[in-house]
């Protein structure tokens, strides 16, 4: 986010540049449910971003063979990396970075 917003019409002086940005954070509803993470959702928001409420895209018993046991373990989320694929749903803007 720092190099985008260095390279934005927000930081560079008039004319340098053409460039804007919009934020997305792609929030999973268990977050919007525990009471200590409100601050965190007004926190985001506060900051620009628009916060999305989305389920993962992609559940773990959907996925079939030795990838399902891989997923639970990759990362700190689990299923839930997978918010990310979001982004690509963002059409009305030309480049999404993720």
């Amino acid at each position: 986010m720092y190099s985008i917003h260095m390279n934005s019409i927000r930081y560079l002086p008039k004319g340098e540049t053409k460039y804007d940005y919009k934020m997305y954070a792609f929030v999973h509803p268990e977050v919007v449910e525990d009471k200590d993470s409100f601050s965190l959702l007004e926190g985001l928001k506060i900051m620009g971003y628009d916060v999305q409420i989305k389920d993962s895209p992609v559940l773990k018993e959907d996925i079939k063979g030795n990838l399902k046991e891989f997923v639970s373990t990759a990362s700190c989320c689990g299923e839930k990396e997978f918010l990310k694929l979001y982004s690509y749903t963002l059409l009305q803007h030309k480049v999404v970075v993720h």
